[in-house]
């Protein structure tokens, strides 16, 4: 049940603009450069922001400190929950423990371990004692191979403290990697010689200083390592704040009453970490740790956690509204549940392809009774997280909005595109020990590279927001010379086939023709297969029915595609799923396709070989060239 105290509005120092309007429809301006570029932001200055989270918090504390601000739902029900009093002495005390074993500034915390009540403890905790936190994808501890990246991680964190989750899941990493001289400790089977929880919590309470610089570095995240090795990205005080506060100005009557969330994002990226983590604290309202994910294995628990706990907003990555949209058109029960509180749904991280969009309107006007809002973000680490949203009536999927307050979006000139670069009191310093890399993200006028492409929705208004327009350095030329939007591509790719097409990854570079690399969802190829198989994966990839499937659906995408930049040619679909370990996909279910590409090399030479065999799909073999002879 949500208590009487998680309704009441934001305190005075976290009050949002506006009161009877949901969105800002602030608009925005231009400023025109030398040599082509030019420069938007937001016309709504940006308000004053708390100094820390930790600050917030001692002040929530102190006011509704019976107030419940974490909750964890497992499959089984409700499985632990904290108060903001409690939480607070908790993080102080665990933070006096940091300072005694040696965090500082150059010794930060690393915190390998799902989210959890006593992860977001030692999370506070950091932020308390004024020292660094680096939450590293457990992934890189329990599923790799090599622990090649958390090698690379720990050797220049030089942590002082490293914290798992369980010792018994990582055991291998615990006995194999270097830890140099850091302590470790476990919040659960701790081994000999490792801290356990107790002891963490068991010195008196530091007292935090509230005085603190907010440029401080609090946290290092580390980039999922899709060019290289991870990258770690200085998070501060001033980004974080900031950026809550600023999202909350330009959507005031979705802020108007504190923050309901049920989430799973792992905190060890920004939007999880930063947004989601961050918004209930600085908002006076609650966060249910879901236990639940976005896979045909935790589907069902994380339905039970939103059915448990109704949010008022749902902020999420587009895979899992992909997959949450077919569970709502299915469970009638699940979408009253889903529907009742929620006003907002937002995505990041990519674009929402346009049936699910579709499906999730036509599902809130029949549970709800009237149209809520589907909307776009954008940003990155750099940006923690957000630095564009759509704060205006939108209908197109693909748009990302408009720069939020006290951000500045510089388009450069690239090609035929323009890249989109940020400056603002959200954008990263740098990166952790890294200063040649520290220097080449920012450009001469101390903006921030994105690496992003962006345009108008509507060149000749600005404020109809902005189009996502492909990774600068993803995008590819056909042998022909024509450019390829990789971005734009992948997403019209899967909405040709969203019920059978969870990601693609699109190849062609040098080539004569575009081809694609498909994930599928198996679960809906198997249904249409119509068969039972000990290897389920292996024969849905082969079956007539789901290759003809996809084999019309992209065919009829290449009809209304328009030229051999937007055509799909031919089509493999993948047995093996995305690797984490491998650097395919990260926790978030992003597809790295640079990644992807490289590992499965040998896959894309079959889509431009002669003998290219059956498991290759031919859409439009028309555009397939003839050998070419020594002579031609």
């Amino acid at each position: 049940m949500i208590s009487n105290e998680e309704r009441n509005g934001p305190m005075d120092q976290t009050a949002v603009a506006g009161e009877a309007f949901a969105f800002s429809n602030s608009p925005c301006e231009r400023e025109q450069l030398p040599g082509g570029s030019f420069v938007i932001r937001s016309t709504l200055p940006l308000g004053p922001y708390p100094a820390s989270v930790i600050a917030v918090l001692k002040a929530r504390a102190e006011l509704s400190g019976d107030q419940i601000l974490f909750r964890e739902s497992a499959a089984n029900g409700i499985v632990g929950e904290i108060s903001y009093r409690d939480a607070y002495r908790q993080a102080c005390k665990i933070g006096r423990t940091y300072l005694e074993l040696g965090a500082s500034d150059e010794r930060p915390v690393v915190l390998i371990a799902e989210n959890s009540i006593k992860t977001a403890i030692a999370i506070l905790g950091c932020y308390a004692a004024g020292v660094p936190v680096s939450p590293i994808s457990p992934s890189y501890s329990k599923m790799s191979s090599d622990f090649g990246k958390l090698r690379y991680i720990v050797d220049i964190l030089t942590p002082s403290l490293v914290i798992f989750d369980d010792a018994i899941a990582h055991r291998n990493a615990i006995a194999t990697v270097a830890w140099g001289d850091a302590r470790l400790a476990a919040i659960a089977n701790a081994q000999p010689g490792m801290l356990a929880w107790d002891e963490l919590l068991g010195g008196s309470p530091v007292v935090p200083d509230l005085a603190a610089s907010p440029d401080r570095t609090s946290k290092i995240l580390f980039t999922s390592g899709s060019t290289g090795m991870p990258k770690g990205v200085l998070v501060t005080q001033r980004m974080m704040m900031s950026n809550q506060i600023a999202l909350s100005q330009v959507w005031p009557g979705y802020f108007a009453s504190p923050p309901i969330l049920v989430d799973w994002l792992p905190w060890n990226h920004t939007y999880g970490g930063n947004q989601i983590f961050n918004m209930p604290i600085v908002f006076g309202g609650s966060l249910t740790i879901d236990h639940g994910r976005p896979t045909p294995a935790g589907i069902a628990t994380m339905i039970k956690s939103f059915k448990r706990i109704r949010p008022n907003l749902l902020l999420n990555v587009p895979r899992a509204l992909d997959l949450l949209a077919d569970h709502l058109d299915a469970d009638e029960s699940f979408a009253e549940a889903l529907f009742e509180r929620l006003e907002l749904i937002g995505y990041a991280g990519a674009a929402l392809p346009v049936p699910v969009a579709n499906k999730l309107s036509r599902l809130a006007r029949q549970f709800k009774g009237r149209d809520i809002p589907v909307v776009g973000l954008w940003g990155a680490t750099e940006t923690a997280p957000v630095a564009t949203a759509v704060y205006f009536p939108s209908t197109e999927p693909a748009n990302i909005g408009l720069p939020i307050p006290g951000f500045d979006i510089k388009f450069t000139p690239d090609g035929s595109k323009h890249e989109m670069r940020v400056r603002g009191p959200g954008v990263t310093p740098g990166y952790w020990r890294q200063p040649e890399a520290t220097a080449k993200a920012f450009d001469e006028d101390g903006y921030y590279r994105m690496g992003d492409a962006g345009r108008f929705v509507d060149p000749a208004n600005i404020n109809a927001g902005l189009i996502f327009d492909g990774r600068v350095a993803e995008n590819f030329k056909l042998l022909s010379g024509t450019w390829v939007n990789v971005g734009a591509l992948r997403v019209n790719v899967v909405a040709a086939s969203v019920d059978l097409i969870a990601d693609v990854v699109i190849a062609g570079h040098n080539q004569d023709y575009i081809s694609a690399l498909i994930f599928p969802k198996l679960d809906a190829c198997r249904a249409l297969a119509g068969e039972e198989v000990l290897d389920p994966a292996h024969d849905v990839v082969s079956n007539a029915k789901v290759q003809d499937a996809i084999r019309t659906a992209l065919a009829h995408h290449n009809r209304t595609a328009g030229g051999s930049s937007n055509r799909i040619v031919r089509a493999l679909i993948m047995r093996e799923p995305p690797s984490v370990d491998a650097g395919e996909i990260t926790d978030k279910g992003y597809i790295n396709q640079r990644a992807v590409l490289e590992r499965r090399a040998k896959l894309v030479d079959l889509l431009y070989s002669l003998s290219s065999g059956a498991a290759v799909i031919d859409i439009d073999p028309a555009s397939i060239p003839a050998p070419r002879t020594l002579a031609s």
